[in-house]
């Protein structure tokens, strides 16, 4: 059972900061080094001041300060806080709003079946974020999670929790416009608790603090609770990106030794890269190769057994192209091993399609293009047990941290 309940929001005060474009961030582990030197220069109560500072004691310092100042104030009653993102998708015209709702979720460890994981998570992230959690005991930055909505129940409730003008709006980084409401409602927040209930909710982002998090609880019994943001899989904003990888540092690399390993399980053909681009779809992967000004497209053969390939992989997780650039291009075909992938000892990971085409002018050996997963495949491999490969999605746009926080345990 999903435990998703409303919370009093520790939320910036705009009349004591200004505009909030000056204090909202973006995710920490998307802040640049030049970033944060701007969000420095913004404000002295940037919350990059919290979430991206070396010394987790000033963190909660400066945490300490802004309440007792007002600068940070909480909301009087307890509420959930829809979230609304307008943005246009990278590389096209299209311009979509992705809506989400904010709330406080009770957390469960993965194999109570509530909340469903997609991929494995690394140390060093999570003992970073524990650190930080241990000294300020508040959640600033967004959990994202999606949930099957198929008879509509909770967009209907979220249209009714929207009617008004927002709290907040601002544009971030990236010309991105941010939308939060307040709906506390007591017959509203008991609608959407109750929406909730049922519902099996999958991580889109966010894994390693939620594990954080379930580590904390373990300290903190009373810390029971995570600041996710929901949205639904039918969502029409829901957008997933590509993430491509450049290769480099392969030692005898060779183009035509690759494509004559890699004919055993798919078709070879040669095209342009703008033709290339179009052609991208599931199982068909892009690549291009420095010193070849063509673009090759392999497309995976029906007659190729990868049952026998991947035995120890669901015919579900086999059929992703990133499991098939991964273990056979990159294991199979290159000798790649899952550990030097891990540590990113030969690959960048990329979104853009042409800093790939330019990747492969400047240095890199190739650049392998991927079709972007669909959540109905993170659904089918996620809910039945599985995980899928590190980078396989890229959800667009990132969700912004400190609109509305979430005191995990109150001094």
């Amino acid at each position: 059972m999903a435990d998703i309940q409303p919370f009093a929001a520790l939320r910036y005060d705009a009349a004591r900061t200004g505009p909030l474009e000056r204090v909202i961030t973006q995710p920490y582990d998307k802040i640049s080094p030049a970033m944060l030197e701007r969000y420095h220069q913004l404000s002295p109560y940037n919350l990059s001041r919290v979430v991206k500072n070396a010394s987790y004691a000033e963190a909660a310092a400066n945490l300490e300060a802004w309440k007792r100042d007002g600068v940070l104030v909480r909301d009087p009653a307890p509420a959930f806080y829809p979230y609304f993102q307008t943005y246009t998708i990278p590389g096209t015209s299209t311009v979509l709003t992705r809506r989400a709702i904010v709330g406080a979720l009770e957390l469960t460890p993965y194999e109570d079946g509530v909340v469903f994981r997609h991929e494995l998570t690394l140390k060093g992230p999570k003992q970073d974020r524990l650190e930080l959690m241990r000294a300020t005991r508040l959640h600033c930055e967004l959990l994202f999670l999606v949930y099957e909505d198929e008879d509509g129940a909770v967009a209907r409730l979220l249209d009714r929790a929207t009617t008004g003008d927002p709290i907040e709006k601002l544009q971030d980084d990236f010309g991105d416009t941010h939308a939060v409401w307040r709906a506390s409602d007591p017959a509203l927040t008991a609608a959407l608790r109750a929406a909730f209930a049922p519902k099996r909710l999958l991580m889109a982002d966010g894994h390693h603090r939620y594990e954080t998090m379930l580590a904390y609880r373990e300290e903190q019994p009373a810390a029971r609770r995570v600041l996710v943001a929901l949205v639904s899989m039918s969502e029409p904003g829901l957008t997933i990106l590509a993430t491509h990888r450049l290769l480099s540092r392969v030692a005898g690399f060779s183009r035509q030794a690759l494509l004559t390993a890699a004919a055993r399980f798919f078709d070879v053909s040669e095209t342009s890269v703008d033709a290339g681009r179009a052609a991208l779809a599931p199982n068909v992967i892009g690549v291009a190769f420095a010193g070849h000004a063509g673009f090759t497209l392999l497309r995976l053969k029906p007659s190729a057994d990868l049952a026998a390939a991947l035995p120890e992989l669901s015919p579900a997780q086999r059929k992703l192209d990133v499991v098939l650039l991964h273990q056979i291009l990159l294991r199979i075909c290159l000798g790649i091993t899952e550990e030097a992938t891990k540590q990113e000892k030969n690959l960048e990971y990329i979104r853009e399609f042409e800093k790939g085409v330019d990747g492969v002018q400047h240095g890199a050996q190739a650049c392998f293009f991927l079709h972007p997963v669909s959540v109905e495949q993170m659904k089918e491999i996620s809910f039945a047990g599985g995980v899928m490969p590190q980078k396989s999605t890229d959800f667009y746009p990132k969700m912004l941290s400190g609109l509305a926080m979430y005191e995990a345990v109150t001094r």
